[in-house]
């Protein structure tokens, strides 16, 4: 799918429809079986998984706005300004605030509700956007898996217990060890 993406040949949605087509063909090649209620279930994780997300985008659109009004990211650009911090400092403050933060929210949430903040006193220190850009997709993947509280642990562990349920009551016998499924 992110091979399509990247080489031009599909957009996103797409290259989504292509792995739901493939996820699709690995279930019938595996002879797993698949039911309607199996299939509906898949489904309405779906549906909750995309309203938690709009939930949290709308969210953050009305802080971000009421922020705007009451003149909280200027402020805060003003103060961090007053401060002096050099460019560096200012990044790896940045990154000891997002690392904790990761370990309660996940990675849209983080930058959606920080953007609106942090996005004029970057502006302000003079860093280059595009860079910074990248240093927050970095730091926030890397937040995402921080010990001992990192929120992508929860989901893996969730996810991995949830699959080993599953293997076991289709009798599957190529169950991996709990230490060997993390790496997987």
């Amino acid at each position: 799918m992110l091979g399509s993406i990247y080489a031009g040949i599909a957009t996103a949605t797409e290259a989504a429809a292509f792995g739901v087509v493939g996820s699709l063909v690995d279930l019938r090649r595996r002879r797993a079986r698949s039911t309607a209620t199996t299939f509906a279930r898949a489904l309405l994780g779906a549906t909750r998984l995309y309203c938690m997300i709009a939930l949290i985008l709308a969210g953050a659109a009305f802080l971000t706005l009421a922020m705007g009004y009451i003149g909280l990211p200027r402020h805060l650009a003003e103060w961090i300004g007053a401060l002096g911090l050099s460019p560096f400092a200012l990044i790896v403050a940045l990154m000891v605030f997002y690392i904790v933060l990761g370990c309660f929210l996940d990675g849209i949430s983080m930058v959606v509700l920080t953007m609106g903040v942090i996005l004029p006193t970057v502006e302000k220190a003079g860093i280059d956007l595009l860079w910074f850009g990248i240093f927050i997709v970095l730091v926030v993947e890397m937040a995402q898996i921080t010990p001992p509280v990192g929120f992508n642990l929860f989901v893996l562990q969730g996810m991995t217990q949830a699959a080993d349920h599953v293997d076991r009551a289709a009798g599957a016998a190529d169950v991996l060890p709990d230490d060997r499924r993390g790496a997987c």
